[in-house]
């Protein structure tokens, strides 16, 4: 659902919203770019600036790869339990269902300043970084924030 996207405003051509378990039948593009993760029925984590389904922001050089390694490993982690640990984004996956929306990257933007951007969007709307996002930090609010230097 688009509201489920909010934080992005206008600023971003995305696909629309599907389910993680069903991407095999899926057209995901194998170009660059940035995958947000978000929780199936209706289940929202509670944010300092709101609720929100997103749990994951991450970034790609070929997200068609990703996606379905991701898929892998949440599936792994749902049904069969072959570890006793996975990556934090794979048990939230597992835990509470999984959709994605994926954007490519631009001509000028890479996957990490395109992922900066989108990290920077959501910590703006909700105060904090996405919940599996383990290693996130401030910086790319606070790098919008900073006053940008005047050529002299």
């Amino acid at each position: 659902m688009a509201r489920d996207l909010r934080f992005l405003k206008d600023g971003y051509p995305r696909t629309r919203i599907r389910s993680l378990w069903t991407i095999a039948r899926h057209d995901v593009s194998e170009e660059s770019g940035v995958y947000i993760l978000l929780s199936e029925d209706g289940t929202v984590f509670p944010y300092p600036g709101g609720l929100s389904p997103v749990f994951y922001i991450g970034r790609s050089k070929n997200l068609r790869n990703r996606l379905l390694t991701h898929h892998r490993y949440a599936k792994d982690a749902r049904d069969v339990r072959h570890y006793d640990k996975y990556p934090q984004v794979c048990e939230y996956a597992a835990a509470f269902g999984c959709r994605y929306s994926f954007i490519e990257c631009l001509s000028w933007d890479t996957p990490d300043e395109l992922e900066f951007d989108i990290m920077a969007r959501f910590g703006e709307a909700f105060r904090t970084l996405p919940v599996a996002c383990g290693s996130g930090s401030w910086e790319p609010v606070e790098q919008r924030d900073a006053p940008k230097e005047v050529p002299g």
